[in-house]
This record gives C-alpha cells, sequence and structure tokens, in this order.
C-alpha cells in the first residue's frame, strides 16, 4: 500500500470528536459547581447560558447550534442586549452545574445540573439544545422532527465522560478508506482522516498513528492561522502536517484558540466578502466602459452629422408642400449625390414640426460630436485606472487596503447627493443623445428628495398623470436653448415606463417646469402639487439612446 499528500483543509476542525471532549474538560475545571443564573438568545442559533461567580460576575457559556458551526465557548465579559433577547427555560433556574460530559460514541455533550440536564446534540441538521427535567419532560432550542420519546431515547442511551476517550478499534491497513475507517472508528473526522494518510508510509501501523493524532487533538498546543493561497483559516494541532506552513498563533487552552479561530474566521469572511463586491464591482464598471468606448469610437469614426443634418432640413424646406402628419418617411432626390434619399419622419410631426427637427438635430449635432470627442477621453482615463486598480485588487491581502479601493470607487454618481448622508436613497439616472441628463426617483423619500432639494427651478418635472411612480427630472443646463420636443417625450416614456403604468400601450404623462411644483404641509412623502401642467401620451419604455449610467464612479 502506498500513501500519497493531499490537499486538505483544517477550518471545521475545532468541531472533531476528540477537541469537543477536550473542551468538556476544560469546562468542567472552570464551571463545575457554578449556578446558571439565566438563559436566554440574542443571536441566530445561539444560546447564552449566565454563570457568574464573585470574580468573573458577566461570565456567558455561550453554545452555538448552527448545524455549520457547533460549538461551546465561554466568554468572560458577556452583556445582554437590552432588545431582542428571547430567555428560555427560566422556570428552572437558577440551578447548579454538577458536572459536564460527552458521549462515549457521539458528539453529544451532557451538562448535568441539580434538577435536570442541558444536552447539546451535534448531528448536522438535527444539530440541537435540549432541556430535560428530572421528570421527564423534554424542551427543546430549535423545532424538532423527532418524537419527544425518540430524543429521550438517544439522550438517555448513552454513556457519559468527563475525562480523555482515546478507544480506537484498529485499521485494516489492507484497504484503507475514510468510509472504512470510519464504520470501525466514529469519532474519524476527514480532517484526522487526511493527516493520518500523510504520515503513513508504507508498512506503517495505521492504527498506531492514528492514537498519535488523537493524543496531540486532546494534548497538544493548539495553532490557529490562515492560509492565503487557500483562503481558508485554520485550527489544528500544532505538530500537525500544515502547521508549519501557515501564519499562526498557537494556544494551550481549547477555549481561548476557539475563540480567536472564531475572530480570524469573521475577519477573513469579512475580507472576502468585501473583495468579493468590490471585484463585482470593478468588473461591472470595466464592462460598462468598455462597452462605452465601443459605442463612442464608432459614433467618432463616423465623423459629426451635422452637415448632413442640414441637407434633411434644406431639402424639406423645397418640399415643404409634400409633408403631411402620418407619414413615417420620405423619398427625395438629392442633386448633390444625384441619388434619391429616405428621410425618416416623425408621422405625429407637422411639416414645420419636421424641418424643425432636422435643422435642430443639425444645430445640436456640433455640440454633441464635440462632447462625444471629450467623453471618449474621460472614458478612456477611467478605463485605465478601473484596470489598474482591478490588478490590484487580486494581491490585496488587508482589510484596511480594500476600505481605501472602496473609498475610492464607491461613490454615488450624483455628487450633490452627498449632503444628505451616507444613507440617501440612490437615483437612476439617464443620459438622452449623449447630452441630456434625466434623474429617476426609486421610492417615495428620494422622489422627494429629488424635486425639491437636488431639481433647479428651471429644470423639468415629469410625472405620470393618474399613476403611482417615480419622480423624473430632466436638468436644464442652458435656460437659453430650448428642450426639443422630441427629448421631451423621450422623458416622458421614461417617467411612464417607472410608473404603474408600465404595462399600458399608451399612458399620459405631466411635465411643467420645477418652479411650479411645490410641497404643501401635510403632504405624503413623494406627494406633490403641480401647476400649468402639459400632457403628453406616450409608450411606456426606456427610449433605445437612452443611456443608463452605473451606480459607480471612481474619483
Amino acid at each position: 500500500m502506498q500513501f500519497f499528500p493531499l490537499s486538505i483543509t483544517y477550518r471545521k476542525m475545532f468541531k472533531d470528536y476528540h477537541y469537543l471532549n477536550r473542551s468538556v474538560i476544560e469546562l468542567n475545571l472552570e464551571l463545575t459547581g457554578l449556578v446558571i443564573n439565566e438563559i436566554f438568545t440574542q443571536e441566530k442559533e445561539k444560546l447564552f447560558l449566565h454563570i457568574p461567580d464573585d470574580k468573573v460576575p458577566q461570565r456567558h457559556l455561550i453554545i452555538s447550534a448552527n448545524s455549520q458551526e457547533p460549538y461551546l465557548l465561554i466568554k468572560n465579559e458577556h452583556y445582554k442586549a437590552k432588545k431582542n433577547t428571547i430567555n428560555f427555560f427560566s422556570e428552572n433556574l437558577p440551578d447548579r452545574i454538577q458536572r459536564i460530559e460527552i458521549a462515549l460514541s457521539d458528539r453529544l455533550i451532557k451538562i448535568s445540573l441539580q434538577f435536570a440536564s442541558i444536552f447539546f446534540r451535534i448531528a448536522g441538521r438535527k444539530t440541537n439544545i435540549y432541556f430535560l427535567k428530572s421528570s421527564g419532560d423534554l424542551q427543546s432550542f430549535k423545532t424538532i422532527n423527532e418524537t419527544t420519546e425518540e430524543i429521550i431515547t438517544i439522550l438517555n442511551g448513552e454513556s457519559y465522560t468527563s475525562s480523555e476517550n482515546k478507544i480506537n478499534k484498529r485499521i485494516d491497513s489492507s484497504s484503507v478508506s475514510f468510509q472504512s475507517a470510519k464504520k470501525d472508528n466514529p469519532f474519524i473526522s476527514r480532517e484526522l482522516f487526511n493527516e493520518i494518510l500523510i504520515r503513513c508510509k508504507k508498512g506503517s501501523d495505521i492504527t498506531a498513528v492514528l492514537d498519535e493524532c488523537v493524543v496531540e487533538v486532546l494534548r497538544d498546543r493548539i495553532k490557529i492561522g490562515y492560509d492565503r493561497a487557500n483562503n481558508n483559516a485554520f485550527f489544528l494541532p500544532e505538530k500537525f502536517y500544515a502547521a508549519d506552513t501557515i501564519e499562526q498563533n498557537s494556544f494551550d487552552s481549547y477555549n481561548e484558540a476557539l475563540q480567536n479561530y472564531l475572530f480570524l474566521n469573521y475577519a477573513f469572511a469579512r475580507f472576502i466578502n468585501l473583495k468579493n463586491q468590490l471585484t463585482q464591482v470593478i468588473e461591472k464598471e470595466i464592462l460598462y466602459l468598455s462597452n462605452k468606448l465601443n459605442n463612442l469610437s464608432v459614433r467618432i469614426d463616423k465623423g459629426p452629422q451635422d452637415l448632413i443634418y442640414y441637407k434633411y432640413g434644406r431639402m424639406l424646406l423645397a418640399n415643404f408642400g409634400l409633408l403631411r402628419k402620418g407619414i413615417r418617411g420620405i423619398k427625395l432626390f438629392d442633386p448633390e449625390s444625384n441619388e434619391e434619399l429616405i428621410i425618416k419622419l416623425n408621422p405625429e410631426h407637422s411639416a414645420k414640426e419636421s424641418v424643425d427637427y432636422y435643422f435642430s438635430k443639425a444645430k445640436d449635432e456640433k455640440i454633441s460630436f464635440k462632447k462625444s470627442e471629450e467623453l471618449f477621453e474621460s472614458t478612456l482615463a477611467k478605463f485605465h485606472k478601473y484596470k489598474a486598480i482591478n490588478d490590484s485588487l487580486f494581491n490585496t491581502q488587508s482589510y484596511d487596503e480594500l476600505k481605501k479601493i472602496s473609498s475610492k470607487i464607491i461613490i454615488k454618481k450624483n455628487i450633490k447627493m452627498e449632503k444628505f448622508g451616507e444613507d440617501t436613497p440612490r437615483y437612476r439616472t439617464f443620459l438622452i443623445e449623449g447630452k441630456f441628463e434625466v434623474m429617476v426617483g426609486k421610492d417615495s423619500r428620494s422622489n422627494d428628495l429629488l424635486t425639491m432639494k437636488i431639481a433647479r427651478q428651471n429644470d423639468y418635472f415629469f410625472h405620470a398623470r393618474g399613476y403611482a411612480g417615480s419622480h423624473v427630472i430632466l436638468k436644464v443646463t442652458n435656460t437659453k436653448e430650448p428642450v426639443p420636443k422630441n427629448v421631451l417625450i423621450k422623458v416622458a416614456s421614461i417617467a411612464a415606463y417607472f410608473s404603474k403604468a408600465k404595462t399600458s400601450g399608451t399612458a399620459p404623462v405631466a411635465y411643467t417646469l420645477r418652479k411650479f411644483v411645490r410641497k404643501a404641509k401635510g403632504l405624503n412623502p413623494g406627494q406633490v402639487i403641480v401647476s400649468k401642467e402639459k400632457v403628453l401620451l406616450v409608450k411606456p419604455e426606456i427610449p433605445s439612446n437612452a443611456e443608463e449610467i452605473s451606480d459607480y464612479e471612481s474619483n
């Protein structure tokens, strides 16, 4: 038989049977003879047993009945929360601890009191805490699926010990596997079995190696560390295989080691969660910026279209008599190219509105193209910055470094919102035709802030008429330049889309200048009084040329 080193983890070894046995021995030394004054919960799946004495008045034994992270832990300085606590088994307290034991054949811990017993059963999804009175009455911490009789039979059918339980049966080295070893030795965890395999050489006595490892679990110093390569926190005896390969601290006490491990694991989980969050945000922003650069590049390569729009306007003016409402396009001869051109028209426009549309579009095009060039340069710089941040994020090892990165990239898009505090609701922001900025509230509170605090007097206010929905603001940067009617229609479509009229074929949307919107005393959040409004009948949609701006932007 030949053995090979395995890639293993010791992340959950604190719940190994032999380590729980060690925990019971330590708990006996500290808690036997003391009185449990109160039992309560203030965190999900955890019971807190208040066990004070004159020297340690705030001592609590914490029992975690979480199936993935079950444990018993003494905290000498713990204070009961003032709110959101629930007491358990109060009618049977106070009561004195007689002894603490572990079952000889299962991860079942018994705290014997004068008039009752507390059982902590670790059994996967059935992990639970039970309170069994001497009268035979049974109470449980979590809901149980088994009958009371079945549970009592399990609890009373075990033999218990408060000393070291090192009994192990011989392992057949000719057909060794975790399943076969566990069948004969139910105390063997996968971590313990893997350690045995790593230590064994051809011809080794596996049972002797098992005994050696068990003694180390029961008696040796415990090392706590963090393996950055595999993103694992470690809890293991200092003589185990991986102990010399990780950053670590060692402890004589199981309780102290567990307390440090849980803190390290919490810090590690916090680190990983923030790193994953930042990675997701940065990758999303890089993709967004990449798509934006591609679109802008196509726009710039195409060149300014103002001369084409001027041509369309002149051709329509020359053929004014052929224009009428209801047509979606017209075919006209172009003497410059000696070809016929098809010019698209809005069927709702009059002849004058169709001509004005293309002349206005030609005028806007010069400004829009210049802005597109400027936007391409600023977007490219931002793209390179995010790529650099993404590269540095991969090698970031500390939570503080992640917080520095977070402070650079998770900033709300609209700077004016920051003065209302970190809990200010976010807004959707759209850019129409690369020029007109549209802001959409997400709830009643953000509607009020958007309309009454952020919007300026000459901005446009939109709201679906007769339907609950978002306040929508169209920013006006130049009051001397009128907003094209087609832009007003597109903003109205957005307002209808973010309202209860979203699924309608068409919806009425009222609009007016912000200065004609006021908030009367006593109105509910999001409710306003509007005057001098006009109404547009539009299709609820986000227009094709309305670009939604992302929630995050770097400094």
